[in-house]
């Protein structure tokens, strides 16, 4: 994405076939499990926090790349 070109093939399969972005989302988990282990409320928070703004990131900066450079090009 920083390149601003195309550099691969967009993926559609494996993890990606039920998640647009697992790493996102699934990626997290053990922050969460990290924090429940250890019983830190600050821990809890700090993922959440880290959570909020790598999805804020994705809805509003690399989604609009993907949809510039990968499905616009496919078309």
């Amino acid at each position: 994405m920083f390149l601003g070109k195309k550099i691969t093939e967009f993926v559609e399969t494996g993890p990606y076939k039920f998640l647009s972005n697992p790493m996102y989302g699934i990626g997290q988990l053990q922050a969460y499990a990290l924090a429940i282990w250890y019983g830190s409320e600050i821990g809890l928070l700090a993922a959440l926090i880290n959570q909020v703004l790598i999805f804020s990131f994705y809805f509003t900066v690399e989604k609009k790349f993907i949809k510039r450079i990968y499905l616009n090009s496919a078309t």
